[in-house]
């Protein structure tokens, strides 16, 4: 049989007709789409996590009720922003626990039905699950990392050991580590309890006297290091080789600072051990919880031989009763700052007060060349915690600054001269600062001026 090009022509162009078919198919098929309707209602339901702790597999069950609303708003935020993809394979539903693997699934609950995001160190098993169906997450590993950052503090306080006959898991005041002095066992106090009733706090509430008794921290070659101030300065042990670290509080169990100038961290003293508390992609909980007068301000010590050096340690947020933490940070709404609430225990976040963007810029320090690259900062006070349900800070008063920065026509230093604004406080019969205090138990909120 003779073949013309005709001949042959019918088939390559069916042939080539089905490949552009498939590809189309394949094209659809694999499109990337939002994992949930951005219109729908969310709610995380449940949490489960398996993963490896001091040489064992912990696993951890958190229940709708025992998930701080925080967590999970921020949790339906990171799921509202995700895309997947159908897969032509099914996903990894079987895992082994090995050393440093994490393994999280979460139920989110949706308008009609539900869905789970699993997500793990381990790529092959991160997935969308829809019933049987399983889609793989677009940038699944980025996902898996802001959510363990976010759930960290919640794993260590639900977990416990996968075999049922094994010891509880470490709590907080449990952590292995050898320290020079006493660690006093920390009562097992739920959220609920904690804060069902005021309860005043004294001095040793606050842990200031124990810090400055005790110890100081010193950066030495990019590295922390723990040195003993009551003898001869030497260094006790290196906590661990991180220069990006913004040491805030401490107690006798745990250091707690901001680490890249936006992350909330708590570690023992050795180092081995660390949990991420709170999250501020703004950078504002390292800016705002600074000296409101003068935002570069340096506390200064005695070096042994005598000389000045300055401590790495600025302001320490209070932490009261190894328990409550308040700090500044950037609003959950993205409008201006929050003073948050922090139960340490088990990362439960409550908003204290809020100021917007419109309010805080009334409250805005001054953009200075001496500043450049490390603002904004503003005229607000570290939180001073009164009883476990009220707390006070200050202000500065934009009436008295406004006065006060016409006058010194731009000089830095006068306008973080702390003797100068005493002086002019005076002068104005203005005071500087305006006294703030919030109880959260009645919802009452003052501010006021000081007494001459």
């Amino acid at each position: 049989m003779k073949h013309t090009a005709n001949t042959w022509k019918k088939p390559l162009g069916i042939v080539a007709v089905l490949v552009v078919l498939v590809a189309v198919a394949a094209a659809a098929f694999f499109r990337s789409k939002p994992m949930v309707d951005p219109a729908d209602t969310l709610q995380v339901r449940s949490i489960s996590a398996d993963y490896w702790n001091s040489g064992e597999t912990y696993h951890c069950d958190i229940s709708q009720e025992n998930i701080p609303q925080k967590l999970s708003r921020d949790l339906v935020s990171l799921f509202q922003g995700i895309t997947i993809r159908n897969t032509l394979f099914p996903r990894q539903n079987t895992y082994t626990v090995e050393p440093d693997s994490v393994y999280i699934s979460i139920q989110v609950g949706l308008s009609e039905g539900s869905m789970r995001v699993n997500l793990s160190t381990n790529s092959a098993y991160t997935s969308a699950q829809f019933g049987d169906t399983h889609c793989s997450i677009v940038d699944g590993q980025a996902l898996y990392q802001k959510v363990y950052d976010r759930l960290s503090p919640l794993l260590v306080a639900h977990g416990s050991p996968g075999d049922p006959e094994g010891e509880p898991s470490p709590t907080p005041s449990q952590l292995p580590q050898t320290v020079p002095w006493e660690v006093p066992e920390q009562p097992s106090v739920s959220y609920e309890e904690y804060f069902e009733q005021e309860r005043e706090y004294d001095f040793e509430d606050l842990d200031y006297a124990w810090f400055y008794d005790q110890c100081d921290f010193e950066y030495r070659d990019g590295a922390l290091y723990l040195v003993d101030s009551q003898k001869t300065g030497e260094a006790l042990w290196k906590v661990c080789d991180m220069d990006n670290l913004e040491v805030k509080a401490v107690d006798p169990a745990w250091i707690y600072g901001i680490v890249d100038g936006k992350t909330l961290i708590r570690m023992d003293y050795k180092g081995n051990h660390q949990e991420t508390l709170f999250v501020d992609d703004s950078g504002l909980i390292s800016t705002m919880n600074r000296d409101s007068s003068n935002p570069i301000s340096v506390a200064y010590t005695y070096r042994y031989d005598g000389t000045m050096e300055p401590m790495c340690i600025q302001n320490p947020l209070p932490l009261a009763d190894r328990s409550v933490m308040y700090f500044w940070a950037g609003a959950e709404d993205g409008d201006g700052a929050a003073l948050y609430r922090l139960y340490v225990h088990d990362g439960h976040t409550d908003v204290v007060y809020q100021y917007t963007q419109k309010e805080l810029e009334q409250y805005r320090f001054p953009d200075y060349p001496e500043l450049e690259g490390t603002g904004p900062y503003y005229r607000i006070s570290a939180p001073n915690p009164v009883s476990n349900v009220e707390v006070r800070w200050s202000v500065g008063n934009p009436e008295f600054f406004q006065r006060f920065e016409a006058e010194v026509q731009g000089d830095f230093g006068k306008l973080t001269d702390t003797e100068l604004i005493h002086y002019n406080t005076i002068g104005y019969h203005l005071h500087s600062q305006l006294n703030c205090t919030k109880n959260t138990f009645t919802g009452a909120f003052q501010q006021v001026e000081p007494e001459w």
